[in-house]
């Protein structure tokens, strides 16, 4: 409906822009198009359209799962189509020009992220670049569709044209993606097609040093997508070992290097250039395969990617979504049943429980791989409640995880969303509520909103607690608990729990609530510190109000907090 509306809209811009048909002469003859110029119509709609999906899709399921951050690409998008279509004169081959280097940095930041980040590309300077690649990809394509518009007598056939390829576009990348790749993959493929289509003016021009550019670019892009996306599909993005990081570094610079020498060692014979280009490219795969992730279980689905990896040197299994750690379990005896991860600060809450609640039922939001089912007492209940079956799957089957089968209490999984599902809940059902509610380091406005909490203090018994991990890359979410618990007249406290050098632990932060001051029976431990003072309404979140920019880091990390 957007992308349809964005194209009623463009319409509408052109045709305020004719002052006559005299002035506003057809790119194309007035016949009726042939089926070749038909095809570049279609493609030259659905490439941008795909590339908008494709930029959409990374961003919110890396950064955070919000609608509002949407809105941004598909502004860009639109943006796009009314300066490529306005009757301004545009250098064209300037911005073709900008287009490579920026479209390569996009994918380097994109799929070397961690090493990406070590040179000082936060995940800001990440999402800015892509968010530019989609801007000025999406214009050329604009561009050239504007170039290629036909007369009056067929502009209804032109847009019902772009049209179809934005739809084409948008349905690869929303229904044939998800079932064919099992990673995010068709946004660096999309983005290296829009790259290699904008290079081909430079292999068709009759320019000789434009020709003989033409080898080194198509080079460098496709060692740099071989390589990036194996790497990209493969690999546990925020757990690097350092053997693995210095492999990834090396090999960026080595197939760089050789797709620079190469062209200009073969640029005056392309067929040998062609066939070192190939060559170059299965060492390239080669050497990612080698070098990558032992991934043993994965699959793909509307609320993203979750994948299984079997990590032998640290004796554990590790649960992803996307980019986040779900949850890891130790294949050792000794340690298989500890609830391990970012549990850690658990501990202290449930030992320092009130009397009255401490074998009451528990109410877990996210399931994870089932972690806390080991923090509930013989014959305790305990209720996970999970929206994605794929979770699901992954936490109940003893093949990969076995807290759920193996952990003591009885325990129940609830599926659909934890807000609605939990207001069908008995009033004062559960002595601890511990929410774990997470896509891609992001918590889902909706569940940490003033009417969301108050639902769950209806849920608490008198003496109860709610602990909420807020562990996240990039939205610092202490000043809203803050606020929203002190409307609420609720005791809040938080600890800020880093390991380094563990393959067991990750840092992470949590932030404890009680209804009563009473409850919270933490204040011996210095870890466990009261919330830091806040002001300003754009804290008071509630399901009329959000405001994201108000809480969003300009560079991640846990540290943020301190």
């Amino acid at each position: 409906m957007s992308l349809a509306l964005g194209f009623v809209y463009c319409a509408i811009v052109i045709r305020g822009h004719r002052q006559s048909p005299d002035q506003n002469a057809p790119a194309t003859p007035e016949a009726y198009p042939d089926k070749a110029l038909l095809f570049r119509w279609l493609s030259y709609s659905a490439i941008p359209a795909s590339l908008l999906f494709g930029t959409t899709t990374f961003i919110i399921t890396d950064i955070a799962s919000v609608p509002l951050l949407w809105i941004i690409p598909l502004m860009l998008y639109i943006s796009s189509f009314v300066v490529a279509f306005s009757a301004r004169e545009w250098n064209t081959l300037a911005v073709r020009r900008l287009y490579f280097p920026l479209g390569l940095l996009t994918l380097f930041s994109a799929a070397f992220y961690p090493l990406a980040s070590r040179l000082g590309i936060t995940p800001i300077i990440t999402v800015m670049l892509t968010l530019s690649a989609l801007f000025v990809g999406a214009f050329l394509f604009h561009r050239r569709l504007y170039e290629l518009r036909p007369s009056a007598k067929n502009s209804g056939l032109f847009y019902v044209v772009l049209a179809s390829g934005g739809a084409l576009g948008g349905c690869f990348n929303s229904f044939v993606a998800p079932q064919v790749f099992l990673t995010t993959v068709e946004f660096p493929l999309v983005l290296s097609l829009s790259l290699l289509v904008v290079l081909l003016p430079d292999f068709l021009s009759s320019n000789v040093r434009r020709k003989a550019r033409f080898p080194y670019e198509i080079a460098a892009l496709t060692l740099l997508l071989l390589t990036g996306v194996k790497l990209y599909s493969s690999s546990n993005v925020h757990h690097f070992e350092g053997r693995y990081l210095v492999i990834s570094g090396a090999l960026l610079l080595l197939v760089l290097f050789a797709a620079l020498l190469l062209s200009d060692w073969f640029y005056q014979t392309p067929r040998r250039g062609l066939l070192a280009i190939l060559v170059s490219g299965l060492l390239a795969g080669y050497l990612a395969e080698t070098t990558g992730a032992s991934w043993i279980h994965a699959e793909r689905n509307f609320f993203g990617i979750s994948r299984v990896r079997e990590d032998k040197k640290h004796a554990r299994f590790v649960y992803t979504h996307g980019v986040t750690i779900h949850g890891m379990q130790s294949t050792e005896d000794q340690y298989r049943l500890n609830p391990i991860s970012y549990y850690g600060p658990l501990r202290d809450i449930l030992a320092h429980m009130p009397v009255s609640v401490a074998d009451a039922p528990i109410g877990a939001l996210g399931l994870g791989i089932g972690t806390v089912a080991c923090y509930a007492k013989p014959g305790q209940e305990m209720d996970f409640y999970e929206i994605d079956p794929a979770s699901i799957h992954i936490a109940t089957d003893p093949t990969y995880f076995t807290y759920m089968r193996d952990c003591a209490g009885k325990r129940s999984i609830i599926v659909g969303d934890a807000r609605l599902t939990l207001t069908r809940a008995p009033d004062g059902r559960y002595g601890f509520i511990i929410m774990d509610v997470f896509t891609s380091d992001a918590i889902p406005m909706h569940l940490l909103t003033l009417e969301a909490l108050t639902m769950y203090g209806k849920k608490l018994k008198p003496e109860g607690l709610i602990a909420i991990n807020i562990s996240n890359q990039y939205l610092n979410l202490l000043p809203v608990i803050r606020t929203l618990s002190e409307e609420l007249n609720w005791t809040a406290r938080y600890r800020l729990n880093v390991v380094k050098n563990d393959a067991l632990e990750v840092s992470s932060i949590w932030v404890v609530l009680a209804k009563e001051e009473k409850s919270l029976n933490l204040e011996q431990l210095p870890d466990w510190k009261p919330l830091p003072p806040e002001t300003g309404n754009q804290y008071r979140w509630t399901d009329d109000f959000t405001n994201l920019l108000g809480v969003l880091r300009f560079r991640g990390g846990l540290a943020f907090a301190q």
